[in-house]
């Protein structure tokens, strides 16, 4: 017997080659530009803000015309001449007072204020930390006694002339007014007024600035005049 043993040769097979990607950006992967990602929503941006001033000063002239429609109505009433409260009422409807709906759809959103019928204001039951607000007649607007009356809790109803317009001669002859007596100014933008009766916080909050101003306005006033009496 031969002792020799022959080696069996064992094939061992190669490993198998791991492929490893590469991390580094193909040409054509190229990373995103921030930059002008953020150029071209600040532009798109600008151009929304640029169609609503543009719509908010077409309005703004539009009222500016209804106003002086809305005068010569008025002149026409204290004259005789004027239409019916049915016609002033859908008047008032077709052609004007858009701020006014605005303002009156913001506020029934509003937790705190109770919005209620002119008729019924007087016998209104108020409470205490409630805001409570009445849409005068259409007849009783053009005859120039107000758009609103306006009270917190249950002080003293104020009357409100709600106006948007922008013209200095339009607003120096309301404060005029304001001042001899008749209703309280309150000046807001109809930009403001849309914004906010859509949910626009910013524009809410202004309008409740701007009411609260108005109701601050009056009372130190009232508080000059008591004073002066004594």
């Amino acid at each position: 017997m031969d002792n020799t043993s022959d080696e069996i040769a064992v094939a061992t097979p190669e490993p198998e080659r791991e492929e490893v990607s590469s991390i580094a950006q193909t040409a054509g992967d190229q990373p995103p530009d921030y930059g002008e990602i953020m150029h071209d929503m600040l532009k798109a941006q600008e151009a929304r803000r640029e169609h609503s001033r543009s719509e908010a000063e077409k309005r703004t002239k539009q009222l500016a015309v209804l106003y002086d429609e809305e005068k010569k109505v008025k002149s026409e009433i204290k004259e005789g001449k004027g239409p019916s409260e049915e016609k002033v009422e859908e008047w008032r409807r077709e052609y004007g007072h858009e701020g006014e709906k605005k303002l009156l759809e913001f506020l029934t959103k509003v937790p705190v204020v109770s919005v209620i019928d002119w008729e019924e204001h007087e016998k209104e039951v108020r409470m205490p930390g409630k805001v409570y607000v009445a849409r005068i007649t259409a007849f009783e607007d053009f005859k120039g006694k107000g758009d609103f009356v306006l009270s917190w809790g249950n002080k003293e109803w104020l009357l409100v002339d709600l106006t948007v317009a922008t013209d200095p001669e339009i607003l120096a002859e309301k404060y005029e007014k304001e001042k001899n007596g008749g209703p309280r100014v309150l000046n807001i933008g109809y930009g403001t007024l849309w914004n906010a009766a859509q949910g626009a916080e910013y524009d809410q909050n202004r309008v409740v600035e701007a009411i609260h101003s108005m109701v601050i306005a009056y009372r130190e006033d009232r508080l000059q005049k008591n004073q002066s009496r004594i």
